[in-house]
Order: structure tokens, then sequence, then C-alpha cells
């Protein structure tokens, strides 16, 4: 039997496009990053970041923080600087005034260099926080970059958040 001219293009392309298909690199879900150990562990990582986050708990956050964590706030001013022990009074005053704190989030980008590790993502919170007028309802979205640090808790390989929170 003869394949038509049509029918052989045709079958080219569904080869083609079978074999293309197959080739493409499987991303984490909620990622634009592919599929690999040391992604998931970031990713893993993230997510108990996020729970600590959305539960108000700042005994879980700061566990997750290094004691060398500091931060500029993105500015060249000295007078918006913070460490460790700031962090911890800024998450407690905030969470005083937080009823409710929901968290998606979407890694963009992993890189590592230096030693250090750059979580680029992009997260969407609803937040709602008790203002002398009531009750007021929010959302904030935008871009951020952790930087961390690999350590190792009980034999595990982990990380901790050297700034960007």
């Amino acid at each position: 039997m003869r394949l038509s001219t049509l029918s052989k293009i045709i079958c080219i392309f569904f080869v083609a496009s079978s074999a293309i298909s197959g080739c493409k690199p499987k991303f984490l879900p909620n990622t634009s990053i592919p599929d690999n150990e040391s992604n998931r562990k970031v990713a893993q990582f993230l997510q108990q970041y996020v729970k600590a986050l959305e539960s108000r708990s700042v005994p879980d956050l700061m566990a997750l923080v290094s004691p060398d964590y500091a931060t500029n706030l993105g500015t060249s001013s000295l007078n918006d600087n913070y460490g460790y022990e700031q962090l911890k009074e800024k998450l407690e005053k905030y969470f005083l005034l937080t009823t409710e704190l929901r968290v998606n989030t979407h890694i963009q980008n992993i890189q590592e260099k230096d030693g250090k590790i750059f979580v680029t993502y992009y997260f969407a919170q609803k937040i709602t926080v008790i203002l002398p007028s009531g009750e007021q309802k929010t959302s904030l979205s935008d871009v951020n970059r952790l930087v961390l640090a690999k350590k190792v808790v009980d034999g595990k390989d982990t990380f901790e958040i050297l700034s960007g929170l």
C-alpha cells in the first residue's frame, strides 16, 4: 500500500511533534523551574516558609532564618537595615495585627552562586489586618528574592534564609 504525499507529511508531523514534546523539560508544580532533586529541595523549603507565614508563627519562621540574617530593604540608606532580632520583633508586631494571611507562590528562578542560593519568586498575598478603623482586607502581589544558605540539620540537607523577608 502506497502512502500519498499528504499522508506522509501528516505522519512526519506527528512523529516529529511526538519527539519534540518528549524532550520538553518537566517543571515542578507552581514553578518555572526544571524538576530535579536540587530544585525540589528548594521548593519544599519555600513551602515550609509559606506554611509558617500563613500560620503566623514567629518561632516557625525564625527557625528557617539564619542568625546572620540581614536586610537593607534594597536601599542604600542605613536607617532601614535590620538583622535577626529586629526581624523577630517586626514579625511579632505584624502578626499581632494580622488575623488572616494566605500566600500563593510561583518560583521563577533558582540560581546558586558563591555558596548562596538565590530564589526569585512571584507571590500573591491576601491579608486581613486589624486597623483602628476595624478589620481591613487587602491583597499584595510582587516578585521577591530570598537568599538562602545550605545547612545540615539532623543529618539532612536544608537551608536557612540569609535575606529577603
